[in-house]
């Protein structure tokens, strides 16, 4: 009878071992072809930030610039990061350690983004967000191979543009005005962005401080997905410690969070670890 016990279980083994084996690659292959749609999307645009595209900004943009952004560094075709962090899924769960890669289009909206949480030994949670071609998505999966999520649709294409446009702060020559990119300044130290970008167009509010450079960004266009479906909610992203990166000042201690009617909730932080500007598309 044990004979009988352990060899079933040995069979049973196997068999998931080849499923989370096989569904590891496929994850990996889909992975792989976000990149490369990213990258075959990405556009190049000729722009070389001087103090004369500064003088016809906004002051509070002027400012911004001229501390964000050595005189003639170039738009970046493509950017690649790193970061590692802390998140957490809601108030009441424990903060786990997340790392991330992720890969942004410059010239225009795009950005794929691979990230894992590691709960226990040997079990991990691994996110594709993307957004490509104006179409965004989340794919979560258990041991990178049982899907527990795939988000996608109208909703989803406005919060994953709403995500590329608060860390657009790590490559600040996209956030010059362009086909993409209008501002108004509305305070002495608060600009609107709009993005618009295929049929997606949001707006954000942009917070600067004495020196010159954004501590904070809100948007009220962004979803929150919950048991009623998509809820569009407050997003607020907080920006810390800034250091310098080939000609670019940018933040790298970054907080986010969802102001809720009951108050915020901060479910993410991620300290960036690399930055990698390239002038034409890497695979």
């Amino acid at each position: 009878m044990k004979k009988v016990v352990f060899t079933v279980f040995g069979i049973s083994l196997g068999v998931f071992l080849i499923f989370v084996l096989g569904g590891k690659l496929f994850t990996g292959q889909f992975l792989d072809e976000k990149i490369n749609e990213l990258v075959d999307s990405a556009q190049k645009r000729e722009v070389v930030f001087d103090s004369t595209i500064a003088k016809t900004l906004p002051g509070v943009l002027r400012y911004y610039f001229e501390e964000a952004v050595k005189p003639g560094t170039k738009l970046p075709q493509l950017v690649e990061t790193r970061h590692e962090g802390l998140f957490r899924t809601s108030e009441n769960a424990s903060w786990q350690k997340i790392t991330g890669h992720q890969y942004y289009s410059a010239a225009n909206p795009g950005f794929v983004w691979d990230g894992e949480i590691k709960y226990f030994p040997g079990v991990t949670m691994r996110g594709i967000d993307s957004y490509v071609n104006g179409h965004g998505n989340m794919l979560i999966k258990l041991l990178s191979s049982i899907t527990i999520s795939d988000a996608y649709g109208e909703e989803m294409d406005i919060s994953s543009l709403c995500r590329y446009a608060v860390e657009m702060v790590l490559f600040p020559t996209s956030m010059l005005p362009s086909e993409h990119v209008s501002w108004q300044q509305t305070g002495p130290f608060k600009a609107e962005m709009t993005l618009t970008d295929k049929k997606n167009t949001i707006k954000l509010i942009f917070f600067f401080n004495e020196e010159g450079l954004i501590y904070k960004v809100y948007t009220e266009d962004r979803f929150l997905t919950s048991n009623a479906g998509y809820v569009k909610t407050p997003y607020t992203v907080l920006f810390e410690e800034y250091k310098k990166f080939d000609g670019r000042n940018i933040p790298t201690y970054i907080r986010v969070m969802w102001n809720e009617k009951g108050g915020d909730f901060e479910y993410g932080q991620f300290r960036i670890t690399k930055v990698s500007y390239y002038d034409k598309p890497e695979k």
